[in-house]
């Protein structure tokens, strides 16, 4: 799998991408729950390398928002999504977004062997 830049390169990790779908008017529930639910990243390990959302111009069906995130291992990653203060902010926010989509990602190397970083 992926990995952060700066990162020992005997254990890469897990590098994923996240992909949040939904209509402008749940931009700001949804930044409020991603804030919340990412700052907890950090206690299992875990960090956001890239977090944006969709410019005011991107039609509706484009991500609101995208994050690129990053885990030392699959018990870190399952660790934060077992978290109960994770848990109980889904609780309280609702559903944010109309649908999510998750990719685990691989670097990519180019003929020479470098990753683009």
């Amino acid at each position: 799998m992926g990995q952060a830049s700066g990162e020992d390169r005997s254990d890469p990790g897990l590098t994923i991408g996240f992909h949040g779908y939904g209509p402008s008017d749940r931009a700001a529930a949804a930044r409020a729950f991603e804030d919340e639910v990412l700052a907890l990243m950090a206690d299992h390990g875990g960090r956001v390398l890239f977090r944006g959302g969709r410019t005011a111009d991107e039609p509706e069906t484009e991500p609101l928002e995208l994050h690129v995130l990053w885990f030392p291992n699959e018990a870190s990653l399952a660790s934060y999504l077992a978290d109960e203060r994770r848990l109980a902010a889904i609780e309280r926010h609702g559903e944010v977004f109309t649908d999510k989509r998750v990719v685990r990602l691989d670097d990519i190397t180019d003929a020479t062997g470098s990753t683009a970083r």
